[in-house]
């Protein structure tokens, strides 16, 4: 070996690894780059379902505004397979250079929730939206993305010092502070609380005090009292979830007709295509619920004691949603 260098390390773009050997002596095969199998398929199979439930869900309202009863499912499999192939063309660029370009990220996730409420569109009582000429763009999203990797840029930069205050706390604390308070703008509760928990994981795996995570959790408690005290959206939301028969023709009937839903299906379900509520009496049928089918007997005595309690307060809403699907009496 020229200059006397080891013949157990080797070097690859400035970094000094060890030689992985089989039993025999001979080299290991270099695994880096290569695509980790099992998860690949375990992430195209969750797609696939997500896909397969998008069209379950949402096939009779697609027939109805478009006439075309795989409208939704036919662009969410084009995106899905646009996804999965980005996530194979992003798994073989280096990840220096995500390091390079992290903070260029935060300043263009920075950018766009600024626009939000100047330019997004609205839609349920909310701006979230930038509608970019074909679809339509969630900064918030982006968000996510950008706290990974600044995140773990500034944790493989102070890795020695993540235990004290000034750089294990204090930039992090920052990045989530301007980012939560623009999303905070959009009345975006459930984000938030996304984001706080993807930022407060990845600390932990860089090796922060966990002294601060105490701390932390007393700010958010706070946080999300005077947030739910204030905004009046979000009170609603946490009181419809947790009393939804409390207004059954107004907060509560999404998660009413979820349940009657689930309450139907049981823990296997009534098959693909064959649930009746989505039909008709939902607003919204492509929602994060759709896939619930666990917890059938509970959600069953739950539903006995809605139905007993509330029988015939949402005839009204029903009504109204049958009416403008054209299926039933407008009176």
């Amino acid at each position: 070996m020229a200059n006397g260098s080891n013949p157990a390390i080797i070097s690859t773009q400035g970094e000094r690894l060890p030689v992985r050997r089989n039993k025999d002596g001979s080299v290991m095969m270099d695994e880096r780059g290569l695509l980790d199998l099992p998860f690949l398929v375990l992430v195209v199979l969750l797609v696939t379902i997500g896909v397969i439930m998008v069209f379950s869900s949402s096939y009779a309202r697609a027939y109805f505004k478009e006439g075309n009863s795989t409208y939704y499912f036919a662009r969410q499999a084009i995106f899905a397979v646009l996804g999965i192939g980005g996530m194979l063309f992003v798994s073989r660029i280096n990840y220096q250079l995500w390091r390079s370009v992290s903070f260029i990220v935060l300043a263009v996730t920075v950018f766009f929730l600024l626009l939000v409420p100047i330019f997004g569109t609205e839609e349920g009582g909310a701006k979230r939206w930038i509608w970019i000429g074909f679809t339509s763009f969630q900064p918030s999203e982006l968000a996510k993305v950008a706290i990974v990797l600044t995140f773990a840029t500034l944790m493989s930069t102070y890795r020695e010092k993540m235990q004290t205050f000034r750089y294990g706390v204090v930039p992090f604390a920052l990045i989530l502070l301007v980012i939560c308070g623009l999303v905070a703008l959009e009345k975006h509760f459930s984000c938030i609380l996304i984001l706080l928990t993807i930022g407060a994981s990845m600390m932990f795996l860089g090796g922060t005090d966990l002294k601060w995570f105490g701390y932390g959790a007393i700010a958010v408690g706070v946080f999300a009292f005077l947030y739910l005290r204030f905004m009046g959206y979000a009170s609603a939301r946490v009181t419809a979830w947790r009393d939804p028969a409390s207004d059954p023709a107004g907060d509560g009937y999404q998660i009413l007709q979820s349940l009657y839903a689930i309450g139907s299906g049981g823990l296997m379900g009534l098959g693909l295509g064959r649930g009746q509520n989505h039909h008709a009496l939902l607003d919204a049928q492509i929602v994060d619920g759709d896939a619930f089918f666990t917890g059938g007997r509970f959600q069953r005595s739950r539903l006995i004691h809605m139905r007993d309690a509330n029988c015939g307060a949402d005839t009204r809403r029903i009504q109204h949603v049958t009416a403008r699907l054209g299926l039933g009496s407008k009176n």
